[in-house]
């Protein structure tokens, strides 16, 4: 069931059409509104369009490191469980004999 959202992102009205809660459509929208008031602070005569550009590359960003971070997670969990499971087959093979 998609969701019709209105929200306001740098004082623009706008509707979201989504599969998301409205909350947590509004709860995006308000991420992307902060991060664009943000970044309009810290520069000057900059269009909509432009920091709307920045903030995209900058989510970007974060979603990458993310996805990085949890791939190396991912992996560091991964050779602790094979060793330990080459652990515990050990002990079992010497509590056989």
């Amino acid at each position: 069931m998609k969701n019709e959202v209105e929200v306001e992102v740098f004082g623009q009205k706008h509707t979201v059409i989504g599969d998301g809660e409205p909350s947590y459509i509004k709860e995006l929208a308000q991420y992307v509104d902060q991060a664009m008031v943000r970044l309009a602070g810290n520069m000057r005569r900059e269009t909509a369009a432009r920091l709307a550009t920045l903030v995209a590359i900058n989510c970007a960003d974060e979603l990458f490191r993310l996805r990085k971070e949890r791939n190396d997670d991912l992996h560091m969990v991964t050779v602790w469980a094979t060793n330990t499971i080459e652990l515990i087959e050990q002990e079992m093979e010497v509590a056989s004999q």
